[in-house]
C-alpha cells in the first residue's frame, strides 16, 4: 500500500484526481467540514474512508479508533469527470477545550477484474490531518536545539510544550531568499517531541544563522524559530541514541 504525503492545499493524485482541502480544521461553531474529491480520469474511482484519533509519542505517530469522530460516506465511487464530497465531524467537542488531532484515511479500492495476470496491485492510501481547534486561540510554546556532528550531520530536537500543533516545513542555514536549506515536513502535536538529522549541512561551526521554519496552525503564517545551539559533538563520544 502506497502512503501519500500531503504537502499542498490541493492534492493532485498522479495529475489526475484532486482532493481539497488537504488539512481539515474543525471548531465549536463549525464541527463538520467537507472534503471534495474530483475524478479527472476517464474511469470511475472508488475509496474506503475512515477516521482515527492521532497521537504522537517519542516521535512516532499512532492512530487509534475513536467514536467521537465520524465520516460519511464510508465508501464512495466517483464517476469520470465528477466530484464527490466526504464529510468529517466531531460529535462532542472536548470539555477542556484543548486541541484534538485526527487523521482522515482514504484507501483506493482497485478493480480486481482489470488486473493482468502477475500484475502488481498498489492501493493508494491518503492520510489527511484533521484538527479540532481550541476556541480560545493558539497556545504556542516551541523550542528547538541542535548539534553539528563531526561527520557533517546536523541534528535538531524539537519540543512542543504548548497546546497547539505546529507543522515543521524546513530547517538549516538560511539561504539568500530566507528559506532553509533542508526541506522537512513533519507535524509536532501538543506536548510532544521530535528529532531529525540531515547530512546536507557541512559546516562545522556552531554560530551559524540556523533556524526551523514552522507554519502557524491558525493564521497559516510561516514563522522562523532560531535553534539553541549545543556544543559540536564528536561521534566517538556519543551513543547511537544520543538524541
Amino acid at each position: 500500500m502506497l502512503d501519500a504525503v500531503i504537502t499542498s492545499f490541493i492534492l493532485s493524485l498522479a495529475g489526475a484526481s484532486d482532493i481539497y482541502p488537504t488539512t481539515v480544521t474543525l471548531t465549536e461553531s463549525d464541527p463538520i467540514q467537507a472534503v471534495t474529491l474530483t475524478n479527472r480520469t476517464d474511469e470511475a474511482e472508488s475509496y474506503e474512508v475512515s477516521a482515527y484519533r492521532w497521537t504522537q509519542e517519542d516521535g512516532e505517530n499512532t492512530l487509534t479508533a475513536d467514536t467521537n469522530i465520524v465520516v460519511t460516506p464510508p465508501i464512495l465511487t466517483i464517476p469520470p469527470g465528477e466530484d464527490r464530497i466526504v464529510r468529517v465531524g466531531v460529535i462532542n467537542p472536548p470539555e477542556n477545550k484543548n486541541e484534538l488531532s485526527y487523521r482522515l484515511e482514504m484507501i483506493e479500492i482497485k478493480n480486481r477484474e482489470k488486473l493482468t495476470s502477475g500484475g502488481l496491485q498498489v492501493n493508494l492510501r491518503l492520510l489527511l490531518p484533521v484538527f479540532f481547534l481550541d476556541p480560545e486561540g493558539p497556545d504556542y510554546n516551541l523550542s528547538f536545539s541542535g548539534n553539528i556532528y563531526d561527520d557533517g550531520r546536523f541534528c535538531i530536537e524539537g519540543h512542543n510544550a504548548g497546546a497547539t500543533h505546529a507543522k515543521v516545513i524546513g530547517f538549516g542555514e538560511m539561504d539568500v531568499t530566507g528559506s532553509p536549506t533542508t526541506s522537512h515536513l513533519a507535524y509536532l502535536l501538543p506536548d510532544t517531541r521530535m528529532a531529525v538529522c540531515s547530512d546536507k549541512i557541512n559546516s562545522q561551526t556552531n554560530d551559524l544563522p540556523v533556524s526551523v521554519q514552522v507554519t502557524d496552525a491558525y493564521e497559516h503564517k510561516i514563522v522562523s524559530i532560531p535553534i539553541q545551539w549545543q556544543q559540536s559533538v564528536n561521534l566517538k563520544d556519543t551513543s547511537e541514541d544520543a538524541l
